[in-house]
């Protein structure tokens, strides 16, 4: 059986958690003896060493944006061109399903070929791309179909429209159109579901499958509990305002009053935003009591179930609505207790009741109060350890996702 897979990113183009997911769901597929081949965006350094085929051909769109320094001759040429190189794809690998990831980050006018296309296709839908394809639609088809008040030109914009297929020798379609519903998907969380069924009701059908963990990756090892005077804490993500690094300097500064142990923080991402990075590098200047904070800096995912063995609790200060973190199952895979704020992204998990302790977004000592029972590392925190571990092995992990993806997308 062959599967094409059309992303906008591909690793180690970029290696994000959405990029990772798809590259891990493609090995495994791979794995399994499917045939896979995947069509990406444009990048002559790398040097590909996967075990199936990865074209990097497509041209890039930053953020879903036209490049500003492409006029309106080359927005047309690269328009048709990737058409072209999707339907040359097609006719050579001939596959039976595509399966499509981010697809924010190619042409627009690619988007109505990927949707109508005669071949089974199947979406997987880890944020808000969907959406975003579906409202905005590009440099040609985008301008075309504005309205303009002149009745002149919106009567020559739509000869023009209509004879896109003539024009770009049947490469372009007459309409941006998505036929969603008859496309098959998954959402990765209900959050993310919901919130494309506030305005796209089309893709309603579309399931809610949660992604799992890579095993051969984050491991469980089992605490070695003795007398220290050390609590380990372990952020993992980007240095943001919204993923909650302020607030955590809040949580820190008031939890002196519940643990006598000396807090030693290990922060693993990199800063997006030189502002904040200032802001909070000034903040680290002022030294909480009793607390050390190392700002690592990134981190091969390969090598991050290290850190997650070494900390005691990972930290989860997140403030904003993300889709699905997978930063608490890495962590309970690897034996270590997750601490997060309530969030959307953790719905479907405190729904199934994951052994997770919970922050209170506006409650700077609730940090305190959950480590409370957990601080002094005996008995009960040996539990959590064990009990956070069981939760990924019976539900979340990354097999148990892609069974689930095979049997509803691919089964024979």
């Amino acid at each position: 059986m062959k599967i094409l897979v059309i992303t906008d990113h591909f690793p180690p183009d970029v290696e994000g958690g959405y990029e990772l997911r798809c590259e891990e769901a493609c090995n495994w597929l791979h794995n399994k003896n499917y045939e896979i081949r995947v069509l990406t965006i444009e990048n002559d350094k790398i040097n590909d060493n996967h075990k199936y085929h990865v074209k990097r051909k497509l041209k890039k769109y930053a953020d879903g944006s036209t490049p500003k320094n492409w006029n309106i001759i080359i927005r047309y040429f690269n328009a048709v061109r990737d058409n072209y190189i999707f339907r040359k794809e097609v006719n050579n690998f001939k596959p039976d399903y595509l399966y499509l990831w981010r697809c924010q980050g190619i042409s627009r006018s690619l988007i109505p070929e990927l949707f109508n296309s005669q071949i089974q296709t199947k979406v997987d839908m880890c944020d808000t791309w969907l959406k975003k394809v579906s409202t905005e639609h590009g440099p040609i088809y985008g301008f075309l179909q504005r309205e303009t008040e002149s009745k002149w030109k919106g009567y020559l914009k739509y000869i023009v429209l209509k004879s896109l297929p003539f024009l770009s020798l049947g490469y372009l379609r007459k309409n941006y159109s998505m036929d969603v519903k008859s496309t098959d998907g998954v959402f990765c969380s209900s959050y993310v579901k919901q919130f494309h069924l506030e305005s796209f009701i089309e893709c309603e059908h579309f399931e809610v499958v949660n992604t799992g963990v890579n095993q051969k990756l984050f491991f469980y090892k089992e605490k070695i509990i003795d007398d220290c005077d050390i609590l380990s804490l372990l952020y993992v993500g980007a240095l943001t305002k919204e993923k909650g690094i302020f607030f955590l300097l809040e949580l820190l500064r008031n939890i002196k009053e519940y643990t006598n142990k000396k807090i030693i923080l290990n922060m693993v991402g990199k800063f997006s935003n030189k502002d904040e990075k200032q802001k909070f590098l000034r903040l680290l200047e002022t030294p909480l009591a009793n607390v050390d904070i190392n700002i690592v800096g990134f981190v091969n995912r390969n090598k991050l179930y290290h850190y997650y063995h070494n900390a005691h609790f990972t930290i989860i200060p997140t403030l904003w609505d993300e889709p699905f973190s997978r930063v608490p199952l890495e962590s309970m895979a690897c034996g270590t207790p997750c601490i997060a704020t309530v969030t959307t992204g953790l719905n479907d998990l405190i729904k199934v009741k994951a052994p997770l302790l919970l922050l209170k977004k506006k409650d700077e000592r609730s940090l305190g109060k959950v480590l409370s029972p957990f601080s002094d590392l005996k008995e009960n925190y040996s539990k959590l350890c064990l009990n956070s571990n069981n939760f990924i092995q019976e539900n979340y992990t990354f097999n148990h996702y892609m069974d689930k993806i095979s049997n509803k997308f691919f089964s024979i």
